[in-house]
């Protein structure tokens, strides 16, 4: 595999996970804090001494996700018609898994919402 290859396929893997695991030790470093799960408005994330920190990196990693997921996935299609190998399948299979995982927790989870508050 080329390096691009290599480059591509860790990017596109990292991007999601990141987001994913930053926004979840973010909720669980505030429950740590208040004492409680963060529900909406109940602390307010900005009011919190850490979200300076975690703010910049989960935005970052959001952002970038959302701009990449499209390019990620038509060339992970692309990818896997042009070399239909087996030795490629676990760095799919975890690059789909991250997308759901990301999906569920914008979707379906009070992380995210509480986030944005």
């Amino acid at each position: 595999m080329k390096t691009f290859s290599k480059f591509f396929i860790y990017s596109s893997l990292a991007i999601p996970w990141g987001f994913a695991i930053m926004l979840s030790l973010f909720y669980l470093h505030a429950y740590l804090i208040t004492g409680t799960l963060p529900s909406y408005a109940k602390p307010d994330p900005k009011d919190l001494s850490i979200y300076p920190v975690y703010a910049l990196i989960v935005y970052t990693l959001m952002i970038l996700w959302l701009f990449t997921i499209i390019p990620y996935i038509v060339s992970i299609i692309s990818f896997t018609v042009r070399f239909p190998s087996k030795k490629y399948f676990f760095p799919i299979a975890l690059f789909i898994i991250g997308q759901a995982f990301c999906f569920y927790i914008i979707t379906q989870t009070e992380m995210f919402d509480w986030f944005l508050d």
